[in-house]
């Protein structure tokens, strides 16, 4: 546990995870 589930890797979670805000929403930015 302690991993995080956005990109899988250990040390950070979702929340601090740099491939979480953004990519979570690949449509939202880039128009």
């Amino acid at each position: 546990a302690g991993a995080c589930f956005v990109c899988g890797k250990q040390g950070h979670r979702k929340a601090d995870c740099p491939s979480a805000g953004k990519a979570d929403g690949k449509q939202q930015s880039g128009n």
